[in-house]
């Protein structure tokens, strides 16, 4: 379920994000600088304010949370994975954040175990998942399902 194309389209992500974040603050810094060397005073404060919140902004909302996500990727490709065999007793509707991803939760019945447990599944891979009642065998990380087949 997750490729290459993944980690690429997300670096791409990060990289835009820096690029116009970069471009916004240096234009907000100009004009700080200017304020100075004018000497406006309220026109400074003002653009300190504005730097602070736009950097800020564009780190907390952009930056970070597709960091995070590349970083989850990049673990996912090289930890350790188990392989687990069950029938898909239900997946939730409702989002949930697990590690800085969004997640739908998946109830697993394992034949093996004679137990139910409870695994996430990417948000942004639900359609490419197994249906309710499909017998699956599942590899997953932690607890992230990093791929799946067919039983």
């Amino acid at each position: 379920m997750y490729t290459e194309k993944d980690v690429a389209q997300i670096s791409g992500k990060i990289k835009k994000n820096v690029i116009v974040l970069t471009a916004v603050a240096a234009v907000f810094i100009a004009v700080f600088v200017a304020s100075l060397i004018i000497g406006i005073e309220w026109l400074a404060m003002l653009m300190g304010a504005v730097i602070f919140v736009t950097i800020a902004y564009g780190l907390t909302a952009y930056i970070i949370p597709n960091a995070r996500y590349l970083g989850f990727l990049k673990e996912m490709k090289r930890g350790l994975s188990r392989e687990m065999r069950g029938n898909i007793v239900e997946i939730s509707e409702q989002e949930e954040m697990q590690d800085g991803v969004r997640v739908y939760p998946v109830r697993i019945h394992l034949a093996d175990e004679d137990d139910e447990r409870f695994l996430y599944l990417n948000v942004s891979k639900k359609d490419l998942f197994a249906k309710v009642g499909d017998d699956v065998c599942m590899q997953c990380f932690g607890r992230h399902i990093r791929s799946w087949s067919a039983l």
